[in-house]
C-alpha cells in the first residue's frame, strides 16, 4: 500500500515542490491551501504523514495542529515554516508536532523524516 502524504501550505509553489518530489519517491500526495481545508481532508481520508505550514491566513498552523490532535492523536505531523524561531518551534512540539523544519528545505532531510515517521 502506498503511503499518503498531505501538504498544507498557502503557497502553491511549496505545495507543488512537495507534490513533485514526493510523487517521484512513490508516495500518494494531496495538498490543501489552508487549515480548514486540511481538517476536512483529514476527517474524510486521513494521510499517513502531514506537513503543515505555521504561517497561513484564517487559521494558522498552530491552531490547525491543536484541532488535528483532537481528531487524530497519532498522525505524524511535520511543521514547516519560512519564519523559523525558537518560540514557534517549542509551541509546535508542545502541541504534539513530531518534527519542525524551516524553509528552504533540504531534500535529504525531507526524505529522512518521511522514512522515520512511516516506520
Amino acid at each position: 500500500m502506498t503511503a499518503k502524504v498531505l501538504i498544507v501550505d498557502d503557497d502553491p509553489d511549496i505545495c507543488h515542490f512537495f507534490q513533485k518530489i514526493l510523487t517521484e519517491m512513490g508516495y500518494e500526495v494531496d495538498t490543501a491551501s489552508g487549515g480548514r481545508e486540511s481538517l476536512t481532508r483529514i476527517k474524510r481520508d486521513p494521510p499517513d504523514v502531514l506537513f503543515l505550514d505555521i504561517k497561513m491566513p484564517k487559521m494558522d498552523g498552530l491552531e490547525c495542529l491543536r484541532r488535528i490532535r483532537k481528531i487524530k492523536r497519532k498522525l505524524p505531523i511535520v511543521m514547516i515554516t519560512g519564519y523559523g524561531d525558537l518560540k514557534s518551534a517549542q509551541e509546535a512540539m508542545r502541541l504534539g508536532a513530531d518534527e519542525y523544519i524551516s524553509k528552504p528545505f533540504n531534500l535529504e532531510e525531507i526524505k529522512r523524516l518521511i522514512s522515520e515517521l512511516l516506520d
